[in-house]
């Protein structure tokens, strides 16, 4: 999990893996209001959703997808849940991303890289 205090907000990753319900997993990424437990926004997936998240004080969350069937890594506006950038790993995304500060500074802007 992790918390935004700009955006007052605790993201979830969770899967839905039912046994002999006819479907294969589902992944559920969930923005909650901790102070009351309401639903904010989600996004769902096919495949797992294994990954931790982070958030940015740029007001960006970051989350991957732990299957082969849905190997993304994703970008959200953590206010509001919009999709701003999503990359196709190849595999699976079994780990939570990291973030860093250069020279202490404040940012200014993101630049999200594609390799």
């Amino acid at each position: 999990m992790s918390y935004s205090p700009q955006a007052g907000l605790l993201y979830v990753n969770a899967i839905d893996q039912p046994f002999d319900a006819g479907r294969g997993p589902k992944g559920y990424f969930s923005a909650y209001d901790p102070t009351t437990g309401e639903l904010k926004w989600r996004k769902i997936f096919d495949g797992f959703g294994q990954a931790g998240s982070v958030v940015t004080a740029a007001d960006l969350v970051f989350v991957g997808t732990g299957s082969n069937i849905a190997g993304n890594f994703f970008a959200f506006d953590a206010k509001t849940g919009d999709e701003l950038w999503k990359l196709n790993t190849g595999s699976g995304v079994f780990s939570s991303p990291s973030v860093y500060v250069v020279n202490g500074g404040a940012v200014r802007g993101c630049r999200l890289w594609r390799w």
